[in-house]
């Protein structure tokens, strides 16, 4: 039984679910591309910053700063108990899917391989340590690696 029912929360699912587009809704549009590029792709700020025509510190400043405003108590209060509900998972609402395929995100920010240009495997979480995957396979890393060092001499 989820917290929300063992407190008797009477409000609908789908109220609910549509808290995570009403806050995006609430934050300008540019401001809430770069910041769902980061958070939900995981997409490096220099990326976010050559997508979006700014440069890197103004990407920089536009995802904290937007991440920041949306976890102000005044957005993310709706959230709290949606959040709770769901634990670690993150669902994508049909108001956020439209603002997504609208904006076309998936196709502008998705990580891929440095050396063949293909769509990088699942790897690990963003917010774990270590270094960010940059090529799909071992191949594609040492083909990148001949390339460079014939160039260097």
């Amino acid at each position: 039984m989820t917290a929300a029912r063992r407190r008797g929360d009477a409000r609908p699912r789908v109220e609910r679910t549509t808290a995570i587009s009403a806050v995006i809704a609430s934050v300008a549009e540019p401001r809430a591309v770069a910041a769902l590029a980061y958070v939900l792709y995981g997409c490096p700020i220099r990326v976010i910053a050559s997508e979006l025509n700014m440069s890197v510190e103004e990407a920089r400043e536009t995802v904290y700063g937007t991440v920041s405003a949306i976890r102000h108590p005044s957005r993310s209060t709706g959230m709290r108990e949606y959040a709770e509900d769901l634990g670690e998972m993150v669902t994508i609402d049909g108001g956020l899917r439209a603002f997504i395929r609208k904006h076309r995100l998936e196709e502008r920010f998705k990580q891929r391989c440095l050396q063949c240009q293909d769509d990088l495997p699942p790897g690990r979480d963003m917010w774990e340590p270590g270094r960010p995957r940059h090529y799909c396979s071992n191949r594609c890393r040492q083909k990148a690696y001949r390339q460079r060092k014939s160039i260097d001499g």
